[in-house]
């Protein structure tokens, strides 16, 4: 018997932070991802990235690192 509450509880629990969730991004939908800037070689490799992996996880704002020397 309590290991059935126990698992009840834990449900709940679940679908109550899968609704925090949600309701998270409704109200701040932003998605952002931190990378260094790449190198002119490697742009063409970099936009590929952003497409097949970025996109499709819906991540909305990109933080390009800079660095000076």
């Amino acid at each position: 018997m309590k290991i059935k509450a126990l698992i009840i509880g834990l449900f709940c629990l679940v679908v109550s932070s899968l609704h925090a969730q949600q309701s998270l991004d409704s109200l701040l939908p932003v998605r952002g991802f931190c990378i260094a800037a790449p190198s002119s070689k490697s742009v063409d490799r970099f936009v590929k990235f952003i497409n097949e992996e970025l996109a499709p996880r819906k991540v909305n704002t990109l933080i390009l690192r800079v660095d000076y020397k």
